[in-house]
């Protein structure tokens, strides 16, 4: 299936070719660079004790953002995390590197790293905008290597992407093993935006272990109220193998925002996850699994804009976590506070 794979890619990679030789002799160089950074003051503490490892101040996030055209048709992004390099291969901290041709105002074509189009919206923002998330999304390697064909409708009102990428699995199998199998992954994603109403939903496949697959129905869904306010809920149900279960395996999130002004902006989140499928394929949410978290946080902006943020947020979380490296706790208080700064090179 795999050999067949690679030659449907090689195929298509050769009927491109024409178009993209035509979109490279069309002269439009364009690049926009910045550096980014986020510092925080976090102080954690789980049943009462404080948790000296997580908490202090630390440089969260690091990186340099850089993305432009080639040609008319070309278009790319690199993305380079500084955050440690000093345990890591330096391309293990590269979120984006890759280009992509758009073919026709309808379709576009991409190869590279990026973001694994899980389809919930905590998987959207950029890592120096996370400030809380679902055990899910905390615990799911999703920058991976592969392409994706995109089409957009001509209303730009929807844009669907077939994807297939290196199993985000891959890398925690062979450190588990030793066995540095190729395994593969893939989804279907529907971005959809109809008036107030915003989709990502997706279907997905990924190995956990070579030949052995867990798929993702994910459903997450925006509701503008007012301008200022929207209301976010994002669904995941996981399932293994043959065994096809609902509700077993699982993560709710919900999240309310409210941008009063350009300077102002508040949120609150509330999130679960749950396994109790009794299964081991789910290497995201382990199975016995039953965790809840509630959250809030404000956000500000003196310059009117993303140049400058300053935030704190706080979050308290209970319940089981099966995780081997368990990011939310039982009874565990999290206070953040911290500043972001985008600076533009180019």
């Amino acid at each position: 299936m795999r050999r067949h794979l690679v030659t449907l890619i090689a195929a298509a990679a050769a009927l491109l070719c024409p178009a993209v030789m035509q979109a490279g002799d069309e002269p439009a160089w364009d690049i926009d660079a910045r550096l980014e950074a986020r510092g925080d003051y976090r102080l954690d503490q789980v049943d009462g004790q404080r948790d000296r490892g997580a908490s202090g101040l630390k440089c969260t996030i690091a990186d340099l953002y850089v993305r432009g055209t080639l040609a008319r048709r070309l278009s790319y992004k690199y993305r380079q995390r500084f955050n440690g390099l000093d345990r890591n291969k330096w391309i293990d901290q590269t979120d984006w590197l890759y280009l992509a041709c758009r073919l026709s105002p309808n379709w576009e074509v991409m190869a590279g790293k990026w973001a694994v189009l899980v389809g919930c919206w905590e998987f959207d923002p950029a890592p120096i905008d996370i400030m809380q998330v679902s055990e899910f999304a905390y615990q799911f390697p999703c920058y991976q290597w592969g392409g994706y064909v995109q089409w957009n409708s001509t209303s730009k009102a929807d844009q669907v992407y077939l994807q297939v990428v290196r199993s985000p699995f891959a890398h925690a199998y062979h450190h588990a093993t030793g066995n540095d199998k190729a395994m593969w992954g893939g989804c279907l994603m529907w971005y959809g935006h109809h008036g107030p109403v915003h989709t990502s939903w997706s279907a997905n496949l990924y190995e956990y272990r070579p030949g052995h697959y867990i798929n993702y129905v994910c459903l997450g869904t925006t509701v503008d109220i007012t301008p200022q306010a929207s209301i976010n809920l994002d669904v995941a149900n996981r399932s293994t193998g043959h065994h096809r279960y609902l509700m077993k395996d699982y993560s709710v999130m919900g999240r309310v925002d409210y941008q009063p002004s350009p300077y102002l902006k508040a949120w609150g989140k509330v999130t679960y996850d749950n396994n109790h499928s009794g299964r081991e394929g789910d290497m995201a949410v382990a199975t016995g699994t039953d965790l809840t978290s509630v959250g809030a946080g404000v956000e500000v902006f003196p310059l009117k804009n993303e140049s400058v943020r300053l935030h704190v947020n706080y979050r308290y979380s209970w319940g089981r976590n099966g995780a081997p490296s368990p990011v939310m706790r039982d009874k565990e208080h999290m206070l953040d506070v911290g500043v972001s700064w985008k600076l533009e090179l180019f």
